[in-house]
């Protein structure tokens, strides 16, 4: 995830930023900055945080505790559905620190890209170059895999469609615009991109 990142609990982005790369921590976090800070995100993106990948962190006051009210109270006054757990235990642990160049026009963190690698040595990467590429589409915050295609074949600039035939036989598999809008602003932050390059990119739509 990234700092201000609306679809990430903010009880999260606040832990981290305390954190030191490779550290393991626990934090008592209020669970207004969990699930309720990214419920009206999720809400006009037409989905919940749970199917995005995060986890359900929302409990009730545990059994022992509900039986020593329920012997003060009557039922009616107890509301059990309304006695959840107000913080949660967390332990993370911040396993790495990624800097990357925020592109979106208003720098609200919509567009982000990172050069991982800019290659080594042959020839540079130019538009309308046919390149060999493995590229990965994946959920923001579960990192699984949506969209995968190793060894591609196809022309820097003709991405949006599907690779051409050039054998009989031969499967044609679809390039996502996304992929040649990449590639594009990366040359623009670093003209010299070889063979081997890695590029990361954070898109949100």
């Amino acid at each position: 995830s990234r700092y201000g990142d609306p679809c990430v609990y903010a009880g999260f982005e606040l832990a981290s930023r305390s954190m030191h790369l490779g550290e393991i921590a626990v934090f008592e976090i209020d669970q207004p900055l969990l699930e309720a800070s990214v419920a009206e995100f999720y809400k006009k993106d037409g989905g919940i945080a749970r199917v995005a990948g995060l986890p359900n962190f929302r409990h009730h006051i545990e059994d022992r505790k509900l039986n020593l009210l329920a012997q003060e109270l009557p039922e009616w006054e107890l509301e059990l559905e309304s006695k959840k757990q107000r913080t949660v235990r967390a332990e993370l642990e911040l396993c790495s620190i990624d800097l990357f160049d925020d592109l979106s026009p208003q720098r609200t963190g919509e567009y982000l890209l990172r050069i991982a690698d800019p290659g080594r040595f042959g020839r540079k990467l130019v538009h309308g170059l046919k390149v060999e590429a493995n590229f990965r589409v994946s959920g923001a915050l579960s990192g699984m895999a949506l969209y995968r295609v190793d060894n591609a074949v196809w022309v820097l600039g003709q991405e949006g469609q599907n690779t051409p035939v050039e054998r009989p036989g031969m499967e044609t598999v679809w390039i996502p615009a996304c992929v040649g809008q990449v590639f594009q602003d990366a040359c623009r932050s670093m003209p010299l991109l070889y063979p081997g390059a890695r590029l990361e990119a954070r898109l949100q739509n």
